[in-house]
């Protein structure tokens, strides 16, 4: 039997437990917070569904430009998404924004 490779930490996915979905389960809780659905979420964000529902569960890294449209959807500011540990992240979605 195959296990399928965290695409985050790049090891089985019992490896990272749910280290690795602390993005989704934020994005999880804020648009519940809203009372919005996925499919709510997705014609606000401009995303596909099936992405969103990737993203919340941990099984895909949303870009930068993903997150910036879900942090939009929810009227909130994209760097309260990732928190001030992902400075990298946070550098690349101020430069995304400013242009």
């Amino acid at each position: 039997m195959h296990q399928q490779t965290c695409p985050f930490c790049q090891k089985p996915c019992k490896e990272c437990k749910g280290r690795r979905n602390g993005l989704g389960s934020t994005i999880r809780n804020l648009r519940r917070d809203a009372w919005l659905s996925l499919r709510d979420l997705a014609e606000k964000s401009s995303l596909k569904v099936t992405a969103l529902i990737n993203i919340e569960r941990g099984a895909q890294k949303p870009s930068v430009d993903e997150i910036i449209q879900v942090a939009k959807a929810l009227n909130l500011n994209p760097l309260f998404l990732l928190g001030r540990s992902q400075d990298r992240l946070i550098d690349q979605i101020s430069s995304s924004m400013a242009t």
